[in-house]
């Protein structure tokens, strides 16, 4: 129901273009505090996730082998892969 007056009209437009204003105001505010808040979570997910990994990776004895002579150890197989068991005899 708009007011009959000019001035009336006048300032209702004016109230209605300060309340779209500030509900403008209130949704980037929201939209920050959201974006914040995920930048934060996601932040402190990753921090988690490294400390957990390099508490993994710590235990982790890395190291490389050779036969120098020629003969493999009883429990390793020397055939070939692929190959059934009983191949070899």
């Amino acid at each position: 129901m708009l007011p009959a007056s000019l001035i009336g009209r006048f300032m209702t437009g004016l109230i209605a273009v300060g309340l779209v204003v500030m509900a403008l105001f209130f949704l980037a505010f929201a939209l920050a505090v959201v974006g914040i808040g995920a930048a934060a979570v996601t932040g402190r997910l990753w921090w988690l996730r490294r400390k957990l990994r390099a508490q993994r990776d710590a235990n982790v004895i890395e190291g490389s082998f050779s036969v120098e002579s020629g003969q493999l150890p009883e429990h390793i197989s020397a055939r070939p892969v692929g190959s059934p068991p009983d191949a070899q005899k």
